[in-house]
């Protein structure tokens, strides 16, 4: 095989990897607006249900990076869920040690909000533990945060 060909052969075939590992790369975030009606009790039940298991054991020192690349995968999930970027960013400036996996816009005992689950840990640790936050829509006033595990 002459030494182009060689080359040429080597290129398809990282071509081909890129693509299929870019198929495979999942979101880092998840973002939900179904209309869904949770009381208090259910929205923990969900947050206990959906406990994160994509980031255990990962070091609380790259909790930041992965934040800020979870934030910026909500934005991209149109306006309401750039909102809840936007909220999270403005509230939680200085946090380091956790990262947000699920959101969700639904109801919680009769009030318009943003659910979100994240990943957290102590800080030196590991991202361990699950807390929810539940947020009103029109405020960003936090009505529930609870740590679930």
């Amino acid at each position: 095989m002459p030494p182009h060909s060689k080359r040429i052969a080597l290129v398809l075939l990282l071509a081909i990897t890129a693509i299929l590992m870019a198929g495979c790369a999942k979101d880092s975030i998840s973002w939900v607006d179904e209309g869904a009606s949770y009381t208090v009790a259910d929205a923990e039940s969900l947050a206990r249900r959906l406990a994160d298991d994509q980031n255990s054991g990962t070091p609380v020192s790259q909790a930041y990076d992965l934040r800020q690349a979870a934030l910026a995968d909500l934005r991209g999930n149109g306006d309401d869920a750039s909102k809840l970027a936007d909220l999270l960013t403005r509230v939680f400036v200085n946090d380091v040690r956790s990262v947000p996996f699920y959101t969700e816009a639904a109801r919680v005992d009769g009030v318009d909000t943003w659910l979100v689950i994240e990943s957290w840990g102590p800080s030196g640790g590991t991202l361990e533990s699950t807390r929810l936050w539940v947020f009103e829509r029109a405020t960003g006033d936090v009505i529930l945060a609870t740590a679930v595990n």
